[in-house]
């Protein structure tokens, strides 16, 4: 993360921060899930749980000019 934010890819203070930041979005949900006693996800809801976790991280990270 910090050399993205080094390159003016990313907005950042705290690399690590931003890294957890990053894990969770992409992966929280499947492991919430994974965790309970629901079924797994399908390959189509995985896909779609990513996109999104990443369209956020984007949303909060990218510099403003960028977004």
């Amino acid at each position: 993360m910090r050399r993205l934010a080094d390159r003016g890819l990313l907005a950042l203070e705290d690399a690590g921060r931003a890294a957890n930041h990053y894990r969770w979005l992409v992966t929280g949900a499947a492991v919430t899930r994974a965790q309970s006693s629901v079924p797994p996800l399908d390959d189509a809801e995985r896909d779609d749980l990513v996109r999104s976790g990443v369209r956020a991280f984007r949303h909060g990270y990218l510099p403003p000019d960028q977004r």
